[in-house]
């Protein structure tokens, strides 16, 4: 159960709100799949929406360090 708990408060930390989270004995007793599927499915959207921007920024970087170069 401690490591569900830290997988809950470390999901809560990246960003998954209080709301869309799943309790601790969803996931341990099998009750309540649906909210333990839709919790990692939000942790998912959470690193995809991140990782994009960390995307778009490193291309702007890119550009901007190229275009510093060829002027």
């Amino acid at each position: 159960m401690e490591n569900i708990e830290l997988f809950l408060k470390g999901a809560n930390a990246y960003g998954v709100p209080d709301n869309s989270l799943f309790q601790t004995v969803d996931l341990y007793e099998g009750r309540n799949m649906a909210m333990v599927i839709a919790t990692i499915l939000q942790v998912g959207t959470e690193v995809s929406s991140r990782a994009r921007h960390w995307h778009i920024m490193s291309l702007c970087l890119c550009y901007l360090s190229l275009s510093y170069r060829f002027n």
